[in-house]
Formats: structure tokens, sequence, C-alpha cells
């Protein structure tokens, strides 16, 4: 079964296998939806691969690599979500790297997977400010803020992006989301 195929070849890191794999279940009629989850499953296994200390940071990093390219892939033939219109969208998500950041490989992923469900995803790029988070939030009216960090001054910067939104009384207008590595409860 293919789906099967996809999950085993994603988490034995084979790029070339995952991606003939995708073109083949995309010539079989399944959708960018359901190819990608297929997709993730296989990204699980990594974790778990990851956890009991069979695969190392160097193989998350290829994880990372193979889940882009299968994006890449869905790029290519312009099956992006960014065709739907206003009203088959399930939102906006305004998303960037924090200040002093530049780490971009979790965000991509993150953006990715947004797309497939159905978001429209305005990505600011990396290091970027809190003045410029707020002003694109006021412009851009999302429904959800979301930043991204991997290095422990990340958390600095994201605490005065949401202090900015407070200080102007607007927190309250946007759902805030954080992800990254130096992150903590």
């Amino acid at each position: 079964m293919i789906k099967d195929e996809i999950i085993e070849a994603v988490s034995n890191l084979d790029e070339d296998l995952v991606l003939d794999l995708v073109s083949q279940a995309v010539a079989d009629g399944l959708t960018r939806k359901e190819i990608i989850r297929y997709v993730i499953l296989g990204m699980n296994e990594i974790g778990i691969l990851y956890e009991s200390l069979d695969y190392y940071i160097a193989d998350l990093i290829m994880a990372g690599c193979v889940f882009k390219s299968v994006l890449n892939f869905f790029d290519d033939l312009e099956q992006t979500s960014l065709s739907l219109t206003a009203t088959e969208r399930t939102g906006r998500i305004l998303i960037g790297t924090v200040e002093n950041d530049i780490h971009d490989i979790g965000k991509s992923i993150f953006t990715n997977l947004a797309l497939t469900e159905g978001y429209e995803v305005i990505d600011l790029g990396v290091d970027v400010k809190p003045d410029r988070f707020f002003e694109e939030a006021l412009t851009t009216k999302p429904d959800i803020l979301a930043m991204s960090g991997i290095i422990s001054n990340a958390i600095k910067s994201m605490t005065e992006t949401v202090n900015l939104f407070k200080k102007n009384f607007i927190r309250n207008d946007f759902k805030i989301i954080i992800g990254g590595l130096s992150l903590s409860e």
C-alpha cells in the first residue's frame, strides 16, 4: 500500500524514494493533504527513532530536508492552498522567526503544514523585530500570530512582541502561538 511505503521511505530518510512514491501517489489521485499526512506519520517514526537514540541530530536535519523536498514537489505542481478563495481558507497566520534569530527550518515546516490545512500564511522571514510583527498584524489582521525561535534570546524577543500588543490594548485581538527549542511552559 502506498501509505505504508511512503511512511517507511520517510523513516528510512530515502529522499529519492519518497519523491518517487509521492509522484506515484499524485498519479494515483491522492490529494496533497493525504500524502502530507503519510509523510508526517513517517516523521513521527523518525521522532521515535531519535528518542530511542537510533537516530541523531543529523538524521533530524535530514528528515527536515526530506519533508521540505516533498513540500517543494507540491509547490512545483502549483497545488498550494495559496490559490484557495477567501471562503475556502481556514484562516490567516502571520509568522516569523523573532529578532536576532535566523533559524527557519521549523518555521518553514509549520508554514507548509498550515498551507496544506488551508490557511493563508504571511511569512515575515527571519530576524523579525517586535515592531514589524505589530505593524504587520495591524495591516493584515491575522487570526493567529506565530513566532518561532531557536536561540535562548528568542524568549526575550517573543516577550517584547507580546508586550507590545498588550501595551496597545490589542493582545486579545489575536491568538498567539510560539515555537522553538528554548521554550518552556
